[in-house]
């Protein structure tokens, strides 16, 4: 199967094992496709497979090491998922566009609070000015 991702782009995803890999990554520059030899210098796939299978739908084949996974970068952070744990529908290419929000009737006190619900809602990369 071919990979649903393009090299050097920027995706959000839902995982199929929200417990253990977190339900939505954001923010995920695509660095490539690698066999499960090459995936498991960066992480232990036997362990976090043992932790995500049961959860995985049923079908789902239990050898990890025919797996293809996929490796992603985050804030200089590296983040390996085997293809067949991710929610694939979920997959949304980021076009990386800017939004400009006014907010009218603020107080400055509440920048603090917006900046946290934007950081939690998964947008780090974020300039805010009061005027």
């Amino acid at each position: 199967m071919p990979s649903p991702f393009q090299l050097n782009k920027t995706y959000d995803l839902n995982t199929l094992a929200p417990a253990v890999l977190g339900a939505s990554l954001k923010n995920l520059k695509f660095a490539g496709s690698v066999t499960y030899e090459i995936a498991s210098q960066y992480i232990n796939i036997p362990q976090l497979h043992a932790a995500i299978f049961p959860v995985l739908p049923i079908g789902t084949p239990g050898d990890y090491t025919s797996y293809e996974y996929h490796i992603f970068k985050e804030n200089n952070k590296r983040i390996v998922l085997a293809d067949l744990w991710i929610d694939h529908p979920s997959i949304v290419l980021r076009s990386n566009v800017v939004i400009n929000v006014s907010i009218n009737a603020a107080s400055s006190a509440d920048v603090i609070s917006i900046r946290d619900m934007l950081i939690l809602g998964g947008y780090r990369d974020i300039t805010m000015t009061v005027q």
